[in-house]
């Protein structure tokens, strides 16, 4: 080693030290900490991890560099539906002084930020809280991330399943979801019961776009008259909202039933025949429910039948099969991707109805797969564009879409167009594109449940700090700076094709001036529509303007 590497080697050392001991760690359990433990929806993951990150003066939650984040994945590969921040509060949290411990529970999607808090014997996993295995966590992974831009120093460490086994019996106090939970009543788990016995607070708008396979996507530029292959935002396709929702109903299952207008010949073309691929999720999904509502209007209308339900999943049978009241695995039959979806999988034998006849590629080689989770949803998309297949998906737009076709990489898919519309947070701002949620944090508000947050208590100041502070505009910022130029990936812009999160609007927080330029998507982030009229948001509502 050279006396370089040596300075080098004991500078890093020298700063992990310094790091460490000014963050808590497993060391620092003294069983007094304000512990929340929150379930729900995944597509704010980003922006409520970036709000503990973010420094003292630009509206983070913790007091700098005292932040310890334990990630948990449920196999060394596998995806991290666990977290934990640790850390001491400042005023923006509502405890200032106070040893703060926030959990964050994704698995299964929003239904589990709203059924699991409204009925606390509905238990969840979380993180364990003990010095002995978040010291595993530490001894498996730490690395210490310096203080940069608007993020304090804080310390990151991952476990898996390897090194740590989860709380079963986790009762969660709060929630989040990409949809209020009296919309979300009868669209998942989610019962009226539910929805009735909490007190929800509207936080981020969340976008959402029905996502297309790059073959898929190819085909409409070429059948549209665009340069296909072309990145750029002015040769995005467009599909039609009518399309999709034959699409997701189930009445269009080929491409060779899909018809693109090209603007440069007043002419219509018939795209070439192949299978249609849907890649969806569980119903326990927040952006399941959304895309449901957004496009079908399925379960907002009083008249039920008259709606189109949303495909379901394609029925298969694998070795075993779950009972849905005692969880256990035995026997032969279909396996119920309908509610909360399955990991996906090229690998796994699955079997026709009949039983007989494995299927190749897994789940690649049905035509609707139902994911449990976002990630699953994207290798689906990845596998039938690395496979020549067109295919369509749902997903919020807090994704950055690969470049190419390939099997480097599972995550190739491309945004499109609604009746010529880009699926964009300026176009949202401008109030020309309508399909966003607004979601909720919600609290148990029946004072006789475990679960509630009592008056006064510091469970309730901090459920109210991070509620109140999620939206702010640092966090989204440093949030979408990660999507910046999503809509089109090969150029970079001002603002223009970026996608992400938004504030919902209110008073204080409306933009300056008018119009939206792109820059005003970098720098106040705020939507130009809203869900509701008066009180809390009701996501069955169309969009409406919002300002001036």
């Amino acid at each position: 080693m050279t006396n370089l590497q040596i300075r080098a080697a004991v500078a890093s050392a020298i700063a992990l030290s310094a790091g460490q001991a000014f963050a808590l760690n497993s060391g620092s359990i003294t069983g007094t900490e304000v512990k929340l433990y929150v379930g729900g929806a995944t597509a704010t993951d980003n922006a409520f991890t970036n709000l503990f990150k973010l420094t003292t003066a630009n509206g983070g939650l913790c007091t700098d560099g005292t932040l310890d984040v334990y990630f948990y994945s449920g196999s060394a590969g596998g995806t991290t539906n666990q977290r934990l921040f640790f850390c001491t509060g400042n005023a923006n949290s509502g405890v200032s002084g106070q040893k703060i411990a926030v959990f964050k529970e994704s698995q299964g999607g929003s239904a589990e930020g709203v059924s699991p808090v409204a009925d606390p014997t509905i238990l969840r996993n979380f993180l364990p809280f003990s010095a002995a295995t978040l010291g595993a966590c530490e001894a498996a992974s730490s690395v210490l991330s310096a203080a940069s831009g608007n993020f304090a120093q804080y310390t990151l460490h991952s476990c898996n399943s390897s090194t740590i086994t989860l709380n079963s019996s986790g009762v969660a106090n709060a929630g989040i979801s990409d949809i209020d939970p009296k919309t979300f009543v009868g669209l998942g788990p989610v019962i009226a019961a539910h929805a009735n016995s909490l007190t929800s607070t509207s936080t981020v708008g969340v976008t959402f776009n029905p996502i297309v396979s790059v073959p898929l996507y190819e085909a409409l530029q070429t059948a549209q008259g665009l340069s296909t292959g072309s990145e750029t935002l002015a040769n995005m396709p467009s599909v039609t909202l009518s399309q999709l929702r034959a699409i997701f109903g189930g009445r269009i299952n080929n491409a060779n039933q899909l018809y693109a207008y090209n603007n440069s010949t007043s002419s219509t073309a018939q795209l070439s025949s192949g299978t249609l691929y849907v890649c969806r999720r569980g119903n326990s999904s927040g952006t399941m429910s959304s895309f449901k509502i957004l496009f079908l209007g399925e379960g907002c209308s009083k008249n039920a039948d008259s709606i189109a339900s949303f495909v379901l999943p394609s029925q298969v049978y694998t070795g075993e099969v779950q009972d849905p009241d005692t969880d256990e695995w035995s026997g032969t039959g279909p396996v119920n991707q309908v509610d909360v979806g399955q990991p996906w999988s090229t690998s796994a034998t699955l079997y026709t109805g009949t039983g007989t006849g494995a299927i190749a590629g897994g789940y690649g080689g049905i035509r609707v797969f139902a994911g449990s989770g976002s990630g699953d949803v994207r290798s689906c998309m990845g596998y039938h564009s690395d496979n020549s297949h067109y295919a369509v998906g749902t997903a919020s737009t807090e994704s950055l879409p690969a470049e190419g076709v390939g099997t480097a990489s599972n995550t190739h898919w491309r945004y499109v167009r609604i009746d010529g519309v880009e699926p964009t947070l300026k176009a949202t701002m401008e109030g020309r594109y309508p399909y966003f949620t607004e979601n909720t944090m919600n609290r148990q508000s029946n004072a006789s449940k475990s679960n509630y947050l009592a008056t006064g208590s510091n469970l309730l100041a901090l459920f109210n700090g991070i509620a109140g502070q999620i939206g702010k505009t640092n966090v989204l910022l440093a949030v979408n700076n990660s999507w910046k130029d999503a809509a089109a990936i090969g150029t970079v812009g001002a603002g223009e094709g970026d996608t992400g999160i938004l504030d919902i609007p209110a008073t204080g927080n409306n933009l300056s001036a008018l119009p939206v330029t792109a820059a005003s998507v970098r720098v106040k982030p705020v939507n130009g529509q809203k869900r509701n009229v008066t009180g809390s948001a009701n996501n069955c509502n169309f969009s409406l303007q919002a300002y001036p």
